[in-house]
């Protein structure tokens, strides 16, 4: 479930997910562990051993993932959109011999 609360020119989103404690802990540690050697590696950041991890530090590694994700997404339909307004914008004016 996904909530949007606007609380003046303030507005917190969030995500929550039920399930099984063990369905979530197995999604979760795998998803994190994913990230923790695959990307955080990968930025040059220093990382404890995963197994050493906390349950909160791997939320929070899923956390800061989901969040680049919906940024990035953000980010592409906005070039995107530019992209396909430009080309339309040219298409009017292109050059002829």
């Amino acid at each position: 479930m996904a909530t949007f609360k606007v609380d003046g020119t303030k507005t917190k989103v969030s995500f929550e997910y039920e399930a099984l404690t063990a369905k979530i802990a197995d999604v979760l540690s795998d998803a994190s562990e994913y990230l923790w050697k695959e990307e955080l590696d990968e930025e040059g950041k220093v990382l404890n051993p995963f197994a050493d991890a906390t349950n909160q530090e791997k939320l929070n590694v899923v956390d800061a993932h989901v969040k680049r994700v919906i940024i990035d997404l953000a980010n592409t339909f906005k070039s995107n959109k530019a992209q396909k307004e430009a080309r339309e914008l040219e298409a009017d004016s292109e050059h002829i011999i």
